[in-house]
Order: structure tokens, then C-alpha cells, then sequence
């Protein structure tokens, strides 16, 4: 039989799952800023000096939103079973605290029953393996809608350079 784990060490474990999830989506918040400065900055030198080229560039900036969004969401994924767990640990089934709610109110009702679920596994191995192919949604339930957005934008900016160049004569690529 295994030894439980002290209370104390629990809140420990609690209060560190918490301060990684928050403190990963505050990065993730700050290189996403950095990324639409990026891609406004590309966008006033393109309309600046009428390179419509530099459009092209400005394309891979929803990307990679895009990505990073994705990844933020495997990433937190380990924090956010452990606040789950440990939280359901602390309060039994019938109260929600803060991660507990929160992930109810974002999350669909597969990743609810996905973290009840590998809860439940005898096995560490299996629970870690189940782990690594969670995914979480950090927009929400309707995150494809962002999705649809960043892929709008990026499209745009590849058809805005041709149009520039056809209607406005702006060289694609300035040549010095």
C-alpha cells in the first residue's frame, strides 16, 4: 500500500500547479503581444516604403499564434491535471474550487471526463502516457473561432501582396 501524501505537500502541489498554470498563460499572453507588434510593425514598413512583399513575412506571425496557442494548451496540461486532482482531493465531488471551475466553465466535457478518468488508473505509466496526448483548449470551447481568424489573416496576407502589386504597382521586393 502506498503512503498518502501529507496534506501539506498537497497544498504545496496545489498551490505550484496554480502559479505554473498562471504564470504559463501570462507568458503566453506576453509572446503573443510580441508576435501582433511584429506583424503591425511589418505591415506599417510594407505601407511605409511600398513593398508589398513584406506581407508575405507578416503571414507567418498568425501562424505562429497559432502554434503557440496549440502548444500552450499541451503544455499546461500536466498543471492543470494536478491542480484538478488535487483540489477534488481536498473538497470530495461536491464543491468546485478555482481550477476545479474554471476548467468546467472552459473546458468541453471530454477533458472533464479525460482527468476523472486517468484519476482512476492504477498505473503511473498509463496515466503519464495519457497525459502526453491530452490537449486543452486555453480559449475555450469555441477556440476555433481564433483559429478561423489567424488563418483569415494569414491568408489575406499572402493575396494582399499580389493585389498591391497588380492595382498599385508596388514592387513586390524591393531590390537595393
Amino acid at each position: 500500500m502506498a503512503n498518502e501524501p501529507s496534506p501539506e505537500f498537497l497544498r504545496q502541489q496545489l498551490d505550484q500547479a496554480i502559479n505554473t498554470y498562471r504564470s504559463g498563460l501570462t507568458v503566453i499572453v506576453q509572446i503573443i503581444t510580441v508576435l501582433i507588434v511584429a506583424n503591425v510593425s511589418v505591415w506599417g514598413y510594407a505601407i511605409n516604403y511600398k513593398i508589398a512583399g513584406m506581407f508575405y513575412i507578416g503571414a507567418i506571425f498568425p501562424l505562429l499564434i497559432f502554434y503557440l496557442i496549440k502548444l500552450a494548451g499541451r503544455l499546461l496540461a500536466p498543471s492543470i491535471y494536478t491542480a484538478y486532482q488535487v483540489e477534488k482531493m481536498f473538497s470530495g465531488s461536491q464543491h468546485l474550487f478555482l481550477m476545479r471551475t474554471g476548467i468546467s466553465v472552459i473546458a468541453d466535457k471530454k477533458l472533464i471526463h479525460a482527468l476523472n478518468e486517468m484519476a482512476e488508473l492504477e498505473s503511473g505509466e498509463e496515466r503519464i502516457e495519457r497525459l502526453r496526448n491530452l490537449t486543452f483548449d486555453i480559449l475555450g470551447k469555441r477556440q476555433y473561432i481564433v483559429y478561423i481568424i489567424l488563418f483569415f489573416i494569414s491568408g489575406l496576407q499572402l493575396v494582399t501582396p499580389l493585389l498591391l502589386s497588380h492595382y498599385y504597382d508596388w514592387p513586390i521586393f524591393e531590390v537595393l
